[in-house]
């Protein structure tokens, strides 16, 4: 499952089977409101993508930082502010309704 079938899973089920996302993230992203990134709260979904890409092509359920578990360093992911845009398109961060 990529990141769009997660995120798509993931909000299919927390709201109680009333939010239907399509699978495409290109598709994910012109839905909702749009969301300054100061603004965000756990559960707003954050888009990104590689330097040198165009646009955002990945996307994540935004979480508070937590403490990581005993061994966890190994399996930890880059932060979000390595990715293209995150901080610099107000587009890139959308609250579902």
């Amino acid at each position: 499952m990529g990141c769009s079938g997660l995120v798509l899973y993931a909000a299919y089920q927390a709201s109680g089977r009333r939010i239907r996302l399509p699978h495409y993230t290109g598709d994910q992203i012109r839905l909702g409101q749009g969301i300054a990134w100061a603004d965000k709260q756990p559960g707003d979904l954050v888009f990104f993508g590689y330097p040198g890409a165009g646009r955002p092509h990945h996307v994540a359920i935004y979480g508070r930082r937590r403490q990581d578990p005993p061994g966890a360093a190994d399996r930890r992911p880059r932060p979000v502010r390595n990715y293209l845009g995150v901080r610099r398109r107000g587009h890139n961060v959308r609250r579902l309704g």
